[in-house]
């Protein structure tokens, strides 16, 4: 998944270290997601969390945002969400990044929705993000 995500390695090797962080990010994301959250995907909020481990494109995209600040992945907390679509199911997935150097700096947390309603979860609208005091 991390391949289909980034693409092929550079042979450059400056654009290599990026990828390599940006690789060593995800990863951490997706085995945190399959070997500490795992489910069965029973509820709304279980089946929001499957899909957002197997939607790699939009986790490479907060990654490549804490990558730059060397920020490390703190929780992933689930959160119905407060709007969504009449006749719809919507789960906010709200990630938090501290910075293992600096404990003292704001968490970077990263919000998505996913709407669990029809068969095949989707996500809605744009990956929204702030800082927030642990």
């Amino acid at each position: 998944m991390v391949d289909s995500a980034l693409g092929a390695r550079p042979q450059a090797r400056d654009a290599q270290d990026q990828f390599d962080s940006r690789a060593k990010g995800l990863n951490d994301f997706l085995s945190h997601i399959y070997y500490d959250m795992r489910n069965l995907g029973v509820s709304g909020g279980e089946r929001a969390l499957n899909y957002a481990a197997t939607n790699a494109f939009q986790a490479s995209q907060i990654i490549d945002a804490t990558v730059q600040d060397q920020l490390e992945l703190d929780r992933i907390d689930v959160l119905k969400s407060p709007v969504c679509r009449p006749d719809s199911e919507c789960y906010d997935i709200e990630l938090a990044f501290f910075s293992p150097s600096n404990v003292n700096i704001a968490n970077r947390v990263f919000r998505f929705t996913v709407d669990v309603s029809a068969v095949i979860p989707v996500s809605i609208g744009q990956i929204r993000t702030w800082s927030k005091r642990a």
